[in-house]
């Protein structure tokens, strides 16, 4: 390429300049605003250059990720439109662009800068003939190298180590890319000598083992063909044991952890050995985390009794996780309450009044649904959606606990975390409408506009009153649903007319057997209405001997099948959803049958919020066609 004269000094300060990975992006630009003025006033050629170099040190490469811009988001074009802004925009580079990168990586000497003239070409594809890729890997280590002897200097350290590693990381892949193996051979031979030479507790050491573990998950076959993993795994080990002296768990931990998957791909016999390892170090945190209060600390517990369980070692899982069920009761998880100001508080006692004074007791049984006051379905989605899509994701995964601090699932891809996102919207609506219907139910029976005498009224006139015929072995039953519904409603509803007067005698306890009770009488509808709707109730499954024989279904295999024909709308299915069949949710149903609902959960107000959704249930017909 031909460079105009003004365009040549601008070079030739650039190359005589000394960088270092603390000075280097100051340094080039003085020299560019330095230099900007002249060359805008050069030619159009000389300034399209300009940018290039201006912008050189800001765009991220890697072999195998190819480039990423420093900057990304988003603006508003002229038309109003939102588009994706990125800098540096390599997407506009062109063929003269790569050319001109690949002429300054033969003609520049100096070291910061030819390497990476020399990555824009690689990665685009330019540099095609060996001689050119051997070069390249011979400058990236000769400034790591460089890098590496003025490091001790340095203000900045992370950024010498940084560019070290990289470079060599860089060097690797492109020497393995072109099957050079004299230069994988001293690639590999000199980052594994300079970690077995090293302190672990250097501060440098860990980059090169990170480099090492990747390289080896990577290529482990070039990798094998000149390091020992049985040496590599002894000397992570000895590492790990020395951090364990110093009480450096964590970082023991993380050494322990790539020794077990550098194990398992090696087939070597140590792996048992770092399990059991794994477990004792992380049982040891666990301790540490909960001897200083932090109770979320118990989740540490269950992933070292996971490592006990590989390990063999059942003895030593059963003891932690005994102090996984001590520690995890201790954590205090948010609850979702409403603050009103005095204002909204007055809004909403009128509100209560003037639908109590209507003396309808129709529409107070619909309030117990918890529909009239939760937002639309797509105003929640909407909410929980706000992010448009970027260039780059956001990062960081979602936990979501259940009340014993148990991580009920985790929510990593944008898809979970818009779930997670809609259920915690969602969340706050229901104990909102929960609030509101309890408080304004407690008012209606103290006024005499509501009592269990109604409920089973409204109950007799469902379509649970209807009867069904079925036979067993060959004798004819007449059932009527509502035989079976109706006392544990009317009980509960009794249990809360007493709970409220003077002197109430009622205790928790008193409400223990109705909502057990209305809690499994869920499924049980549920099996009616597919009944009616012809629906099968069983399915075929493999008994413990491998046979094929017929179950019943379970409560969410009814639930989609109904939700197929169309019988709900969106805020049934996600009450219903909600608060009986996402295991990751509330799901009382669940935790009513399996023995995990406590005497403290056993409230009116959940009670409530069942006999609600019965009531729901009780509206539909299940009948074709469906409306």
């Amino acid at each position: 390429m031909n460079f105009t004269t003004i365009y040549k000094t601008f070079l030739a300060e650039l190359d005589a300049c000394k960088l270092t990975p603390d000075n280097i992006r100051e340094e080039i630009k003085q020299i560019c605003d330095k230099h900007f003025d002249a060359i805008k006033a050069d030619s159009e050629q000389s300034l399209k250059f300009f940018h290039l170099e201006h912008e050189l040190i800001h765009i991220n490469k890697s072999i195998s990720g190819g480039f990423s811009p420093s900057m990304t988001g988003t603006d508003t074009n002229e038309e109003g439109e939102e588009i994706e802004v990125i800098w540096p925009d390599f997407r506009k580079y062109d063929e003269e662009s790569y050319t001109y990168f690949q002429e300054r990586f033969v003609s520049t000497k100096n070291q910061m800068l030819k390497y990476q003239y020399g990555l824009m070409s690689y990665i685009n594809g330019s540099i095609k003939h060996n001689d050119l890729k051997q070069e390249l890997i011979k400058s990236l280590i000769d400034c790591a190298n460089h890098v590496l002897l003025i490091k001790k200097d340095a203000r900045r350290r992370y950024k010498y180590t940084y560019i070290v590693v990289e470079n060599y990381r860089s060097a690797f892949e492109i020497a393995v890319k072109g099957n050079f193996k004299g230069q994988i051979k001293n690639i590999l031979l000199f980052l594994y000598d300079k970690y077995e030479q090293s302190e672990i507790n250097e501060e440098s050491t860990f980059s090169f083992f990170y480099l090492l573990f990747d390289l080896f998950s990577s290529s482990q076959k070039e990798f094998k063909s000149y390091i020992s993993t049985d040496d590599f795994l002894k000397k992570i080990y000895g590492d790990a044991q020395s951090k364990i002296q110093t009480n450096d768990l964590s970082d023991a931990e993380i050494l322990l952890k790539k020794a077990v998957i550098i194990a398992q791909k090696s087939n070597a016999p140590i792996k048992t050995q770092l399990q059991k390892e794994i477990g004792n170090t992380l049982e040891a945190i666990g301790d540490k985390e909960i001897g200083n209060g932090n109770y979320f600390g118990s989740q540490i517990y269950a992933e070292a009794a996971l490592f006990y369980k590989e390990a063999g070692e059942l003895e030593l899982e059963q003891d932690v996780l005994k102090k996984y069920e001590n520690a995890r009761g201790h954590i205090q998880l948010e609850e979702f309450k409403s603050e009103f100001s005095e204002e909204e508080m007055k809004n909403l006692d009128n509100w209560i009044d003037n639908l109590i004074s209507k003396n309808n007791p129709g529409l107070l049984i619909h309030l117990l649904t918890l529909k009239s006051n939760i937002q639309p379905i797509s105003d929640i989605k909407a909410i929980s959606d706000p992010i448009p899509k970027h260039f780059l994701s956001n990062f960081g995964s979602q936990l979501l606990l259940d009340k014993y601090g148990n991580t009920a699932e985790k929510y990593e891809t944008e898809e979970q975390k818009r779930a997670y996102r809609f259920w915690e919207h969602f969340s706050n609506n229901i104990q909102l409408s929960r609030q509101i219907a309890f408080n304004t139910t407690i008012r209606a029976i103290e006024k005499g506009v509501l009592n269990s005498n109604m409920i089973v009224g409204f109950l007799k006139a469902s379509w649970l009153n209807e009867p069904i015929t079925r036979y067993y072995q060959n004798t004819k039953q007449v059932i009527i649903p509502n035989d079976i519904i109706i006392p544990p409603v009317a009980y509960y509803f009794h249990c809360l007319e007493e709970s409220i007067k003077k002197d109430s005698k009622v205790s928790r306890q008193d409400f223990v057997a109705p909502i057990d009770s209305m809690a499994l009488k869920i499924e049980t509808i549920l099996r009616f209405a597919c009944e009616r709707l012809g629906i099968n109730r069983t399915i075929m499954k493999p008994s413990n001997n491998k046979f094929m024989i017929p179950r019943a279904k379970t409560l969410s295999h009814l639930f989609n099948n109904l939700e197929q024909k169309g019988v709900f709308d969106e805020k049934d299915i996600a009450i219903f959803k909600y608060l009986f069949i996402k295991p990751e949710h509330t799901n009382i149903r669940n935790e009513v049958s399996h023995g995990l609902f406590d005497l403290y959960e056993y409230n009116a107000s959940t009670g409530l919020m069942i006999l609600g959704c019965i009531i729901r249930l009780s509206m539909l017909s299940f009948k074709e066609p469906i409306n």
